[in-house]
């Protein structure tokens, strides 16, 4: 597997119409839908007032109902007050996890509301941050994008897989396949599980979208998490 053997991704998109988005923008960015299919999450800078963000980017979502996307409303207010909120994923039960400039957070979903966020690192590693998280839908692993020491360039996707206990086990280096001597960022696998993308400088000086088939994260699983 090489780098030549995983091109960007062309091809023509279809704009999805957040509502009330004017001509200008509000930079929305990075989407992530549900599994359900029902929430459609985005990273924004839309102004919220009420809590004097109005430079900040926040996390946003919109649902889906008969009459298509409902007007866009901002997840809670102890998630949103961070500094920064990059990249953001939902697992099947509704907890979100996005990066911050202080490492990754989770929020589970309780009652239809986003609680405190947690610490991601306490539990895989709390010396070095992540960033760009990625939960599969059952939570069973985490993929990220870390700068830890032993890797291979400025940052690197690693997989952390759940054990059997219910803990995160020590993270996985996705390897010189993947990572390159420069930055890979943003990991996500299709919802059927199929394909991983993600961002990488590998080719050139700025970034673009690779993919690769994800049958391979498979072997990287360890023992104790089922390995």
């Amino acid at each position: 597997m090489s780098a030549g053997d995983h091109p960007n991704v062309d091809g023509a998109a279809a704009a999805i119409p957040v509502a009330h988005t004017p001509p200008g923008g509000y930079g929305d960015d990075v989407p992530f839908v549900t599994p359900d299919g029902r929430r459609l999450y985005f990273c924004s800078f839309r102004a919220l007032p009420e809590l004097g963000l109005a430079d900040r980017e926040k996390i946003w979502f919109v649902e889906r109902t008969a009459a298509g996307w409902s007007a866009a409303r901002p997840v809670a207010r102890a998630v949103n007050a961070g500094q920064m909120h990059w990249q953001v994923s939902v697992s099947a039960r509704g907890t979100l996890y996005y990066g911050t400039d202080e490492g990754m957070r989770l929020s589970r979903l309780v009652d239809g509301e986003h609680q405190a966020p947690e610490a991601v690192e306490e539990a895989l590693h709390p010396q070095y941050q992540g960033t760009t998280p990625f939960i599969a839908p059952d939570e069973s692993y985490l993929m990220f994008a870390s700068g830890r020491e032993g890797g291979l360039g400025k940052h690197d996707l690693y997989i952390g897989f759940r054990g059997s206990d219910g803990e995160w086990c020590a993270p996985v280096c996705l390897g010189p396949e993947i990572n390159s001597p420069r930055q890979e960022l943003c990991p996500m696998v299709s919802p059927d599980g199929r394909y991983l993308f993600f961002i990488s400088q590998r080719d050139r000086q700025e970034s673009g979208v690779y993919w690769v088939r994800a049958d391979f994260l498979e072997a990287l699983r360890p023992a104790e998490a089922g390995g």
